[in-house]
């Protein structure tokens, strides 16, 4: 059963929320990639990062291939942005002889974007490589006591971390990509063979992750290792299975290492 994400346990269920409303205007929601690796001034692809609004990474994507001409599959990101935000995100053009400020003179000239630089680099940009997101949001309409309440919050979150759910705008506009991804797997079709088909299969991969977890912090697992879970190293980012809870039990408890959820699929 897919699980709606207003039925998701929160970590800090005993505590009063803030209430609010966010997204009231796009520049109240701010999103910035931390990319993973800064490009090498070389290469046949150009990394253009660029602020927007009003723009699905999707949409932006075939603008800027149709505008050099290039096949989508030439035109690389690292994730999906909310429409509903101001984004600061790169794309990587496939543009081998192009100057690098002949590139940034024409996105600008015909797009509503401003490019904030523009570097070569030998490979396409790919999904999945960011370090991150940084987010600065505006709540309106919050509770009067917000602030003490979203520091007890945030003083708990410190203590014991935070269940990592993949949020709503995994789910599409209107919640349904899930269960559609997941009627996907029981058509003859072959699922996932379309832009659109691994976009819905991989929301039903989130929602078995979200299934997961929830479960976890329901059976009061979320402060436990567990055999067999998949560990990650904080320093090295490497993954090893574990074995024997007990004795890893504290480097979990020293923030060395943390246990990973599941990412269902033909590689697990």
């Amino acid at each position: 059963m897919i699980p709606l994400m207003d039925s998701l346990p929160f970590v800090t269920a005993d505590l009063p929320g803030i209430r609010g409303r966010i997204k009231a205007t796009p520049s109240h929601f701010v999103v910035e990639e931390i990319p993973l690796y800064p490009p090498l001034g070389r290469g046949e692809h150009v990394y253009v990062r660029l602020a927007r609004e009003g723009w699905t990474t999707r949409a932006l994507q075939k603008r800027l291939a149709s505008l050099f001409s290039l096949r989508l599959t030439e035109v690389g990101y690292a994730g999906l942005k909310d429409r509903h935000a101001a984004v600061v995100q790169t794309f990587s053009l496939h543009l081998p002889h192009p100057a690098e400020e002949v590139i940034a003179e024409c996105i600008e000239g015909h797009l509503p974007v401003k490019v904030l630089s523009v570097h070569r680099h030998p490979h396409k940009l790919r999904v999945g490589h960011l370090w991150g997101n940084r987010f600065r949001i505006v709540l309106q309409c919050a509770s009067p006591e917000a602030m003490q309440r979203a520091e007890a919050i945030a003083r708990a979150i410190q203590a014991c971390g935070v269940p990592n759910y993949f949020g709503r705008q995994r789910f599409g506009r209107t919640g349904d990509n899930a269960q559609r991804g997941e009627e996907l797997l029981t058509t003859s079709r072959l699922p996932g063979s379309s832009w659109k088909g691994r976009l819905l299969l991989s929301a039903y991969q989130a929602a078995l992750f979200n299934a997961w977890l929830a479960e976890r912090i329901r059976r009061g697992w979320f402060l436990s290792l567990l055999s067999g879970d998949i560990a990650k190293k904080w320093d090295t980012g490497g993954l090893f299975e574990v074995e024997d809870e007990r004795r890893e039990w504290p480097r979990f408890q020293r923030k060395e290492i943390t246990y990973t959820g599941p990412i269902y699929g033909f590689r697990m």
